[in-house]
């Protein structure tokens, strides 16, 4: 369902929209767990509360396959082909509960004899294994149903049904270990089928300091990480020191600072650019420096737009604090309070009943605006707004809102939804510019919500959502033709074909092909070649450290849109971006999590915030994908919008 940019509290508090600074996300559920998802029962097997009809209760520990003898391949590891659809509906092995929520059946046993003292991982994430094919991996150390695993996995990725698994500590040389094989079921005689590759490697350990990759292991007491001086290089990283791994709970090294992140970090000098999981100097606090709080600096306690001091005198002369008592958790900011009407910033505050709110003009312009007026704060009382407005939020007193007034009919409204909203189920359809708007019933207009009953949308319009319901309506959409122009804010239009809306003005854009990302493009100091004029980017994240960056040149005024999507109206499935954006020399200006559809991200310059009216020069758009501790999560392919957008 397409998710249109329209003006939000946020944006009215920020002056602009608002970035988020970390993943807030819950991580993927494996698909096996909660009920989430099950395999299908097999159509070719009675469902009966008795052993499998249709294959032989034969024991799968006979004949077990050795593969000692196998040479492996040029990526060290030994290959092997094979099917459990005709394999054993039983299973082997005590699997932990963290493992596989459920049973294992329809198992297939490899034996396998250790060449090393190292680390052992089988894998069935190869090309060879079916699509479908929900497997589970197990290395026992002996073949029986009570044997509890030295390594076992059900779904090593949300990305798909694959499972590697790596013993947790060294496997002597001349051990012999069993290898198994199956399929996840909600029982063992019902188990996934199918035909599948299997991986056996043994693996070294690297020395803490050594080089490594995501797919290495390192030795006890370290994790690969980004290098602490060199960051493009990843090494073994010793646990507790800087740079190194410092997991929740664990005791930082002297001087150091466990992050939200899992990596202990050195303190970060005064004035330095800082995320809100970085701890500063003593005496400063990592706190917002622009309006949208998508730059952050460590800044000494006391000043102006930094922290209140908790103890002593909270403030320097002249400024106030934005908290009544500040505590270490919530200590608040220094502020100078301005009068109504001037400028104001994350270090001027305005006085009671007034707030800071862009300027409709200018919307990098803040300035003091008394609440309750059209297109202002609504007040947190019963009067909330001034005579013949309404607030847009339900409760004012318990959520922000802005004072708009009511258009009835078919009159002009505010696209933004910030000084006018329509009566009743009526919206505010853009027109054919993408410029101003006007009030429409459901289904009648383009960029509006689909009807949930009866025809979605009127002739000539299609929706965006294939089965609207009321909660999630989807949006009524014209589609245009490659070259043609194209409404990239609001989701009037779609693209047709493979083509993807280009921003080429501040209200509309222009429907083009595609162009392939070049790898490797992980830096600021290896994007791909500067693009001059807007491009939309078709490329892929592979899990573990792929990073994608794109430099673009900018003449002076212009504003950079900045979207991760499916290409056309919603976010990739499983796909969860982050995107930044930094000067050529990397110094990041700005960045977002959750901004766009779904998961995806999005810096609206055309509008606001960071990417809003630039010095000419080149930056960088780098693409992330969120993943956690384990570092980016896989995505198969997503779409980069650029749109270079000149003021107008």
């Amino acid at each position: 369902m397409k998710t249109p940019r329209r003006w939000t509290m946020a944006a009215l508090l920020a002056g602009g929209w608002m970035t988020a600074c970390s993943s807030a996300d819950t991580p993927n559920p494996n698909p096996d767990d909660a009920g989430v998802t099950v395999d299908a029962p097999r159509t070719d097997v009675p469902r009966t509360d008795g052993p499998r009809s249709d294959v032989p209760m034969a024991n799968p520990c006979t004949g077990a396959r050795d593969l000692t003898g196998m040479t492996p391949g040029a990526d060290g590891a030994i290959h092997v082909t094979g099917d459990n659809s005709t394999a054993p509906g039983v299973s082997l092995g005590t699997l932990p509960m963290s493992c596989v929520n459920g049973a294992k059946g329809s198992v297939v046993v490899f034996q396998y004899t250790m060449r090393a003292s190292a680390l052992l991982r089988v894998s069935t994430d190869n090309a060879g294994t079916a699509a479908d094919l929900d497997s589970v991996v197990a290395v026992l150390p002996t073949c029986s149903a009570t044997a509890a695993s030295l390594a076992c996995n059900d779904d090593a990725s949300s990305a798909n049904l694959r499972s590697t698994a790596t013993t947790a500590a060294n496997v002597a040389a001349g051990t012999r270990v069993f290898v198994v094989v199956g399929g996840f079921g909600m029982d063992a005689a019902s188990a996934s089928t199918g035909a599948f590759e299997l991986t056996v490697r043994e693996i070294t350990p690297v020395a803490s300091g050594q080089a490594c990759t995501a797919t290495d292991v390192c030795a006890t007491g370290s994790h690969c990480l980004a290098s602490p001086t060199a960051p493009t290089t990843r090494i073994c990283v010793p646990d507790g020191t800087s740079g190194g791994a410092c997991n929740p709970g664990a005791t930082c090294s002297a001087g150091l600072a466990c992050a939200a992140n899992g990596v202990c970090r050195a303190p970060l000098a005064a004035n330095a650019v800082c995320m809100p999981t970085d701890s500063c100097a003593a005496g400063a606090h990592c706190v917002a420096v622009n309006p949208d709080g998508s730059l952050r600096r460590c800044l000494a306690d006391g000043g102006a737009g930094a922290a209140c001091r908790v103890m002593g005198t909270a403030c320097d002369a002249t400024l106030t604090c934005s908290a009544t008592m500040p505590t270490a958790t919530a200590p608040g900011i220094c502020r100078a309070v301005v009068a109504v009407g001037a400028a104001c910033d994350t270090a001027r505050s305005c006085p009671a009943s007034a707030h800071c709110l862009s300027v409709a003009a200018n919307p990098t312009m803040l300035t003091c605006q008394v609440d309750g007026a059209v297109g202002t704060l609504c007040r947190a009382t019963a009067t909330p707004c001034d005579a013949g407005l309404t607030c847009s939020a339900a409760d004012p007193i318990m959520a922000a809102g802005v004072c708009r007034t009511t258009v009835a009919g078919t009159g002009a409204c505010d696209l933004r939804g910030r000084t006018s909203t329509c009566a009743g189920t009526s919206e505010c359809a853009p027109n054919a510019a993408f410029t101003a708007g006007t009030c429409a019933a459901p289904g009648t207009a383009a960029g509006i919500s689909c009807r949930s009953t009866g025809a979605a949308c009127d002739a000539g319009l299609a929706c965006s959502d294939m089965t609207p319901t009321a909660d999630a309506p989807g949006y009524c959409q014209r589609a245009v033709a490659a070259g043609a122009a194209c409404d990239y804010q609001y989701g009037a239009t779609t693209c047709m074909g493979s083509a993807v809306c280009a921003p080429s003005s501040t209200a509309a854009g222009t429907c083009a092909a595609a162009r392939a990302e070049t790898e490797p493009n992980n830096t600021t100091a290896t994007a791909q070649t500067p693009v001059t004029a807007s491009t939309v980017f078709s490329a892929a994240i592979t899990p573990g450290t792929d990073t994608d960056c794109f430099a673009v040149t900018v003449p002076a005024n212009a504003s950079l849109f900045l979207l991760t999507s499916d290409g056309h109206d919603g976010c990739p499935a499983m796909a969860d971006t982050i995107v930044t954006l930094s000067t050529s020399a990397g110094v990041q200006i700005g960045s977002n999590d959750d901004g766009g559809a779904g998961l995806c991200s999005l810096l609206n310059g055309p509008l606001a915030g960071p990417a809003h009216r630039l010095a000419a020069g080149t930056y960088v758009a780098c693409v992330n994908s969120y993943g956690g501790a384990a570092g980016p999560a896989a995505i198969a392919q997503y779409f980069l919008t650029i749109g270079i957008v000149p003021a107008p």
